[in-house]
């Protein structure tokens, strides 16, 4: 299976820089959110992260919102598609927040082996993905993550259509001069290929239906 970063900034220490000495930074409020969203298909969505991670200017905070704007757009383009999904918080001091990312992030790239797209500080690196050894299935994963100051939390509520598209829309309303961290990664990165169900449920299982 092709696995692809999408865009990956760390930017925490520019954002404790306007909040004073590093102390003062390190300690102060914030919150970290994940949002994991299985799609049926959607070979649009994916065009859409490849042409973000190739275009994007991830070297400054505003070209980073600006990315997770347009990536949040694409999926609120297509709820059809929407099947699974999931959303974690974090709130803390931002190193704390800053590492849940991290965590995330790492899990989310666990699950695949190749990389073929990431933009990361303002480095592109798009690779020709090699040949699947089978097209078909039906699933792409995307997980977005960030970690931001003065961010407000998400209403508790279960897990469905309407909860993920409030907390898509908090991840596109990220404010640049607050922004921690974002990673966006999604899977599998090849046109035509996705995840069976099989695939799907042994990689994911704790997704809920949307």
């Amino acid at each position: 299976f092709v696995f692809v970063i999408g865009f990956v900034l760390l930017s925490l220490w520019k954002a404790f820089a306007k909040r004073g000495a590093g102390a003062a930074g390190l300690n102060s409020s914030t919150r970290a959110m994940y949002v994991q969203l299985m799609l049926a298909e959607g070979d649009e969505v994916k065009r859409d992260l490849q042409d973000i991670a190739s275009e994007g200017d991830s070297s400054s905070n505003e070209g980073l919102a600006t990315m997770m704007q347009n990536a949040v757009l694409s999926l609120l383009r297509h709820p059809d598609r929407w099947m699974y999904g999931a959303i974690e918080e974090q709130k803390g001091e931002g190193s704390a927040t800053e590492n849940a990312v991290i965590r995330w992030a790492t899990e989310a790239r666990s699950k695949f082996s190749d990389q073929t797209t990431s933009n990361y500080s303002g480095k592109r690196d798009i690779d020709k993905p090699r040949e699947a050894t089978e097209k078909g299935g039906l699933y792409l994963v995307v997980t977005l993550m960030g970690a931001s100051f003065n961010w407000p939390s998400l209403p508790d509520a279960a897990i469905n259509t309407k909860r993920m598209r409030d907390a898509l829309m908090q991840l596109s309303s990220l404010n640049a001069e607050d922004l921690i961290r974002i990673d966006v990664v999604w899977s599998p990165d090849q046109e035509g290929e996705f995840l069976s169900s099989d695939e799907a449920l042994e990689l994911y299982p704790s997704l809920t239906k949307l």
